[in-house]
């Protein structure tokens, strides 16, 4: 019976496979590639690495258009998870080359992989911040976040090397639209194959031998190593620590300690030196008893050491300062003699340089953000509310700073000052969650996110200046001239200063224009001069990748045969919208995406204050669609004008190029691809025209708290339900209060956003679950359901911070009920009539149905996805009466009290939502059984990509409800196919939805949770 099981469970494995592999690449009746199911592949196939490598080229190669890379953006945890995870086990870096070829696309995507690294960093790192050692301690993992992370920042800073070169050639019309598209995408892929192949590797080159055998860590290569005494610093009151004599080296930004040298040697500790303070305390009566002594720290770790004589310590405190001023990209790539941060920040020429600063400021104002609540935390309750404002007027703002939850597709708006004001501390026992307010200025022409940074920072803006930049450039002295050239000057966060930040200007040849219209750029289009001085001392020297030489070789033909000068671009970051371009230099509009999106006026939706990622018109997103056309108006690349001309260039490098299309490095389809395709299905279809099957992953509900977007509640209802929502002042009377305050110091085209800052707390696995959320939205639009739901923005930037998207214009139950003229005696039921109106009234009837569709959509998903923690304060209403979910610490089944929870119902149904609907016979209550029931039918039709992603996230999770002997070990995967009813039939879904809705119906576990909440942490029942 056992073995019967085993054989079904394992030939449906092998036909979901089958199927995904045809709904990607063979299913004719549509032309949409289904990121969930490309996920899903790479997933289930991960044990074949040559499948793996053929679905991330495929994926890559469409990636550049904008609806495909929404979808590989929406997949983004689980395809870091993988990364970080699987590839250990692998001979190759496929899915690394394919992140860093997609971090080409676009810098927003690197920082959010940025975060992910970090805080996997965090789980494996050989201690915890408060000095023990970690439980999750493994070295294989940790090696591998430090060798992403440092791969990632050379990637984001060297750019791709070629683009500008294959950019003139099309421009000149050397090459086709089709040759340019398929010699940039090698020359990203070459990049990417560059980085992770590069022999300066040490940390994590290779994790296969990152661990012995025998489970002891191999010391990596270092410039510095010794022995030293050591303590740990304290933080609290306990007793001494003695000194200890240990083995510590300096190697990829890291200080290692290893309790003896040699390969036999036990990593202890480890600590990040970027931006680490390095002190050597002046000698004190104290100091006098440790001499040669000095401490090395950041915000989670503190090294109290000493040396053996004044030259050791002094030879450490000089490598450790070097280590700390000097970013990972140059120690792994530049000339390990250079011990200057200075002299190694100069080599880069001025794109690299602008985009480091970007990277970097952008990860430090983040970074800055989270650090106010967290140092909050440590300060008494009655001072946080006075601290608050004066932390925040601290914080600089680099001069391209931005608000990164949202998506690269999105509008781009530019942070231009924070609001001290308006700054309110939540303080909880260990927590100071601090909500924040930003100004922040869009730009006068639409532009998304990803576009604004390319154009700012990966692209080469031509100048007119021709004879005297000529010269310069031929100066020896030019890098130092350009280095010196650069001058940020940060917002000052000052309320009276009006000034835009400007990051100056770095003059260099000029290029005369060409006859033919200008290429757009590909969005991984990145800046490097062809100068002779910068082309014969690349900074990343690696193995040579079959192909690639071809590749350059053609270029350098078809340069001298142009008869062409190329000259070194000029270079432009402007941190503020660009100023109108000169008659001798007209500014050409580049469009970064394939497949344009209508933007027409969209700029416009924001002059109501309207958050700045919900700008777009439509109301959905397909997920990750490629469109069957491979030209026309839509590509991204404009047709040449003079195609006489273009055809006589293009003639003479024919055959050089038929050549290099032929030797270009490619992968071949897996074995069981060409198996597939020799049936009569896959017959006579060459991969490049493959259909795709129809998804949709829809747009958030952008709507919550909004009266203008709905008409049919009317402004008296509004007006009496925002007086205990929001204290008479909504989000739209705030923006119009906050303008007229600012009126003389606000930028024009100013609109006003809202994030929350938390630290001391993983939000990781609220990503996760919010994830699920909109998943199970975009299922239930899918099939045409009614059903609410309002996924909000959460962000992750390390194991104990995160920024969390502000819900406007909604409060929570407890603050509802706790609010002055609410009807405590009639409950929900009354406050719906008293601030709608009476039962009969049209506006209490739409609001009563937006409570039950809301209500039927977070039962779902509190029921499937085992949402726990339901008290009062984690359950918010909004204006026009939604259910909003918040707080997911405890998820697929994890709860308060574990064993002992007292939240035993499948969701929370209490008396008062059901009076809301008015009663067991009422139309309302029989609308939310039918929706409950249908519901839970889509979400079983969709149940194997479900299950798919939760796999994928449990696997090496360090998530809470994915570990430990409770959830771990898959038990959490098996309670959510449970909750699914998979080995149900149809016919008896109806049933048990009904079971499960009148068992949770007033339940004696959810009255005795509300009242344990009120008794220990004061919320209202």
């Amino acid at each position: 019976m056992g073995n019967s099981s085993l054989q079904t469970a394992t030939s449906a494995e092998e036909q979901f496979k089958d199927d995904l592999l045809n709904d990607v690449f063979n299913d004719s009746s549509q032309h949409i590639l289904d990121m969930e199911k490309v996920t899903m592949i790479i997933w289930k196939f991960r044990q074949q690495p040559d499948m793996v490598r053929f679905v991330g080229d495929f994926l890559a190669k469409y990636s550049g258009e904008k609806i495909v890379f929404d979808g590989i953006e929406f997949y983004l945890p689980q395809l870091a998870h993988m990364i970080i995870h699987l590839e250990v086990d692998w001979s190759d870096s496929t899915l690394e080359e394919f992140a860093l070829i997609i971090s080409q696309h676009s810098l927003h995507f690197a920082l959010q992989f940025n975060w992910i690294l970090i805080a996997a960093l965090e789980d494996y790192q050989p201690e915890t911040a408060n000095g023990d050692p970690n439980p999750t301690y493994n070295q294989t993992f940790y090696t591998r976040c430090i060798k992403l992370l440092q791969n990632m920042e050379r990637c984001v800073v060297y750019g791709t090397p070629r683009a500008f070169e294959l950019q003139k050639l099309y421009e000149e019309g050397n090459i086709t639209r089709e040759e340019y598209e398929t010699m940039e995408l090698a020359d990203r892929r070459f990049n990417a194959i560059q980085i992770v192949a590069s022999p300066h590797q040490h940390v994590g080159g290779d994790e296969s031998q990152s661990v012995r055998s025998d489970g002891q860590a191999q010391i990596p290569p270092h410039s510095c190593s010794g022995y030293l005494y050591y303590k740990r610093g304290r933080r609290r009151k306990y007793r001494r620590k003695p000194w200890k004599k240990r083995y510590f080296i300096i190697a990829d930004r890291m200080l290692f300690c290893y309790d003896k040298p040699g390969p036999g040697g036990t990593l202890r500790r480890a600590m990040p030196l970027e931006s680490a303070i390095i002190e050597v305390p002046v000698p004190t009566t104290k100091t006098s008893k440790h001499p040669f002594y000095f401490e090395v720290h950041n915000q989670n770790y503190q090294f109290l050491l000493r040396a053996e004589n004044d030259a050791s310590a002094t030879d450490w405190v000089k490598h450790l300062e070097a280590e700390a001023k000097t970013a990972a990209l140059f120690s792994m790539t530049l000339s390990p003699t250079a011990n200057s941060s200075q002299s190694l920040i100069s080599q880069l020429d001025p794109n690299q340089r602008a985009r480091y600063q970007f990277f970097k400021g952008e990860r430090d104002f983040v970074r800055s953000l989270t650090d106010i609540a967290e140092e909050l935390r440590f300060e008494p309750r009655p001072d946080r509310k006075l601290l608050a404002p004066q932390l925040i007027s601290e914080t600089p703002i680099p001069p391209c700073a931005y608000i990164p939850m949202c998506k690269s597709t999105e509008k781009w708006t530019r942070v231009t000052r924070i609001l001290p004001k308006e700054a309110r501390v939540f303080s909880t026992k260990e927590r100071c969650p601090i909500l924040m307010c930003f100004a922040c200025q869009y730009e006068e022409e639409y532009v998304d996110v990803a576009t604004y940074l390319h154009n700012n920072f990966e692209q080469d803006n031509l100048s007119e200046d021709d004879d005297d930049d000529k010269d310069r450039t031929d100066d020896p002295d030019a890098d130092a001239d350009a280095d010196a050239s650069v001058k940020i000057t940060s917002n000052s966060n000052n309320p009276k200063s009006g000034k835009e930040d400007k990051i100056d200007s770095i003059k260099s040849p000029n290029h005369t224009s060409s006859e033919h219209p200008p290429l757009p750029p590909p969005i991984t289009s990145s800046s490097s001069s062809s100068s002779k001085k910068q082309t014969t001392s690349t900074p990343i020297k690696t193995k040579r990748v079959l192909g690639s030489r071809k590749l350059f070789n053609t270029i350098s033909s078809m340069k001298a045969k142009a008869n062409r000068t190329i000259r070194s671009p000029s270079y432009e970051v402007r941190s503020t919208p660009p100023h109108p371009p000169s008659p001798r230099s007209p500014k050409v509009t580049r469009n970064l995406w394939k497949t344009q999106q209508t933007t027409s006026n969209a700029h416009d939706s924001d002059s109501d204050n309207s958050d700045n990622s919900e700008n777009e018109n439509d109301n959905s997103v397909d997920g990750g669609r490629r469109s069957n056309s491979g030209s026309g108006s839509g590509s991204g690349l404009p047709s040449v004008s003079s195609k006489s001309s273009r055809k006589s260039r293009r003639k003479s490098h024919k055959t050089k190029l038929s050549k290099f299309m032929k030797d270009m490095p490619t992968v071949r389809m897996p074995k069981k691809l060409v198996s597939m395709k020799s049936k009569t299905k896959f017959k006579k279809k060459a991969f490049d025209d493959l259909p795709h099957k129809t998804v949709k992953i829809f747009k958030a509900n952008s709507d919550a708290g909004n009266p203008n977007n709905d008409p049919s509640i009317d402004k008296e209802a509004l007006n009496r339900a925002k007086k205990y929502i929001c204290g008479n002042e909504n989000w739209q009377n705030r923006c119009e209060r906050l303008t007229k305050e600012h009126a003389d110091t606000l930028e024009p085209r100013t609109i006003f956003t809202a994030i929350i800052s938390k630290s001391n707390d993983d939000v990781r696995q609220e990503v996760f679950v919010m994830q699920m959320i909109h998943f199970y939205q975009s299922v239930f639009m899918s099939e045409g359901l009614p059903i609410w739901l309002k996924p909000y923005r959460i962000l992750s930037t390390s194991k104990t911070t995160g920024l969390i998207e502000l819900l406007r214009d909604a409060t929570s139950i407890d603050g509802l009920k706790k609010s002055d003229g609410y009807p405590k005696e009639k409950g929900l039921r009354g406050y719906f009539e008293l601030a709608y109106g009476p039962p009969e009234s049209e506006s209490f009837k739409i609001a009563q149905t937006n409570f039950m569709q809301s209500f039927v959509g977070y039962s779902l998903c509190s029921y499937l996805i085992g949402l726990k923690d339901r008290h009062n304060g984690n359950i918010m209403i909004d204006l026009k009466g939604h259910l909003i979910f918040i707080d997911f610490g405890f998820a697929m089944g994890m709860a308060p009290g574990h064993e002992w929870s007292m939240e035993r119902a499948p969701f929370k149904f209490t008396k008062e939502y059901l009076e809301v609907m008015g009663g067991v016979n009422s139309e309302c209550f029989a609308e939310f059984k039918r929706l409950f029931i249908s519901g839970l039918k889509a979400a079983r039709a969709s149940s194997q990509i479900a299950c798919g992603l939760v796999e994928i996230m449990m696997f090496q999770s360090q998530y809470p409800c994915f570990t430990g002997k409770r959830y771990g070990n898959d038990i959490g995967l098996s309670r959510f196919q449970r909750r699914l009813f998979l080995d149900c039939p149809d016919d008896k879904i109806d049933v048990l939805a009904e079971k499960l809705i009148f068992s949770s119906l007033d339940a004696l576990g959810t009255r005795l949770y509300d009242r344990f909440q009120l008794a220990t942490n004061g919320i209202a029942l």
